[in-house]
């Protein structure tokens, strides 16, 4: 692991324990857990690089896993931050030997000053697959960690309106040189951003609105550096608890260091929001934004309590430092299981949900999701769909893909849980190379005392491709032991 990421992760440290102390002696007494734990891994694969067919070499792989969860709520404050480092010795491959990797998700929100001033943190530590024409094995994996810091002062004028400015750091490590096999990688980077923002109090019933701005400047290490100004006004007229009308207009610059991405001009948008009811909610809006026109759809639909249906579509030009940041932004608190989830899909917490590369590109992404999450009595379910185009600019360079995943589980008695997951990923580069991966896992886990678990896993992996040495087989066992340490 690099020097950077090592202070990264000091400084992560320093943060959330400095945002755990309230200012506050006499604030109210709220929860403080600390769970360690220790889980014990071995794999045994006959293809441990997914190498290409005919070059496959097999090994064992062992883990060992010491871990911490810590869960900090008060009146003031709440604090989350899973951490899992990973000590691993390779029996053969690319990674054979020693070798030492981790995971960490963190977020704390501090309210310093009561309904005035509160502070924000988050943070992640992952293993990610830079360039996604690499297959994603243990040995094309770099260290990627993210951490995001943000003071934001609030004022409420009576009920006419409601204030908030708002600065936020955030800064990313990539543990990779700054060109990989000959394919962009990612720099590191740091962001200043500035935002305030003007919004309509509860004076105002069914006319909304909402005025912002932010300045964004996001300096990288070997590449050009980044810079956004927005305006904008955002308005909505409800007509009634079910419809209302959507706008919205203001003003954009974005400069990358090429001259054919730049962006100055005006944006605008109309559309609607539907909610015929309690459990569903659409808005719909189509206009000109980042230099095209295009419409953003989000729709959500609850079943039931603990069954949702959600959906979008959007279109936007970003960057991998910028998607990255912008997922770790989404990081919250399942209220139910205590897990960590993403905010917006409400699945469990994943640093990279982008099925391309990490890299120094500024692309126009468009993206459609469609995702199913539910329990009924012991079964817990969910089937997700991705469809996605990624185009580099200026270069015009295209990528497609498709991803579409289930699972599902049981409890089959108090001890024991059964798990099947499956997924399958379709990718097209435009140099015509065409990748198709089929993945299944079946599992079962066994609960041996209280705080004392095992589990088995199968899993079958094959990619098929028009590239000839892009194929491969995996067939793949895993056995586990954790213990929890309960305070």
């Amino acid at each position: 692991m690099s020097k950077p990421i090592v202070r990264a992760l000091g400084f992560i440290a320093l943060l959330l324990f400095g945002l755990s102390q309230s200012p506050n002696p006499g604030a109210q007494a709220g929860e403080f857990r600390i769970t360690p734990s220790i889980e014990l891994r071995e794999t045994v694969s006959d293809n441990i690089d997914l190498a290409s067919d005919g070059a496959e070499e097999g090994a064992a792989m062992t883990e060992v896993v010491p871990g911490v969860e810590v869960r900090s709520n008060s009146a003031r404050f709440t604090g989350v931050m899973d951490l899992f480092p990973i000590l691993r010795h390779q029996t053969a491959g690319d990674d054979e030997g020693a070798s030492l990797a981790g995971d960490l998700a963190a977020f704390g929100e501090l309210e310093a000053v009561e309904d005035h001033l509160f502070f924000d943190a988050q943070a992640s530590v992952s293993q990610q697959n830079l360039d996604n024409r690499d297959v994603a094995s243990t040995a094309n994996e770099k260290t990627v960690a993210l951490y995001r810091f943000s003071p934001n002062y609030r004022h409420r004028f009576a009920g006419f309106a409601e204030a908030q400015a708002r600065y936020r750091l955030s800064q990313i490590f990539v543990d990779a040189d700054s060109t990989a096999g000959g394919t962009a990688a990612a720099s590191d980077s740091l962001t200043h951003n500035v935002s305030a923002s003007l919004a309509s109090g509860h004076d105002f019933t069914n006319f909304q609105w909402t005025f912002s701005g932010l300045l964004e400047e996001q300096d990288r290490s070997d590449a050009n550096d980044i810079s956004r100004q927005e305006l904008d006004l955002d308005l909505e007229y409800a007509f009634n608890r079910m419809f209302s009308l959507l706008a919205g207009g203001g003003y954009q610059t974005f400069d990358d260091g090429h001259f054919q991405n730049e962006i100055d001009g005006a944006t605008w948008r109309v559309g609607f929001r539907l909610r015929p009811g309690p459990r569903t909610d659409l808005r719909v809006t189509y206009g000109h934004r980042d230099d095209d026109e295009g419409a953003k759809v989000d729709f959500s639909y609850a079943i039931s309590s603990r069954t949702k249906i959600i959906a979008g579509y959007s279109r936007t030009i970003e960057t991998s430092q910028e998607r990255l940041d912008q997922t770790l932004s989404r990081i919250g608190l399942d209220p139910e299981s205590a897990d960590l989830i993403d905010g917006q899909t409400e699945l469990a917490f994943d640093p990279n949900t982008s099925p391309f590369g990490i890299n120094d590109r500024t692309t126009r992404t468009e993206a459609f999701r469609l995702g199913l999450d539910g329990t009924r009595d012991r079964n817990a379910f969910g089937v997700n769909v991705l469809v996605a185009n990624e185009e580099t600019l200026p270069s015009g360079a295209k990528q497609d893909a498709l991803q579409v995943s289930g699972r599902f589980s049981r409890r089959i008695s108090r001890h024991t849980d059964l798990s099947l997951f499956a997924a399958y990923e379709r990718t097209e580069f435009d140099d015509g190379q065409e990748d198709n991966e089929y993945f299944i896992q079946p599992g079962l886990s066994y609960k041996i005392y209280e705080n004392v678990s095992a589990g088995i896993n199968y899993s079958f992996r094959k990619q098929d491709s028009n590239i000839t040495t892009s194929k491969f087989t995996e067939n793949r066992v895993l056995l586990t032991i954790k213990m929890n340490f309960k305070p």
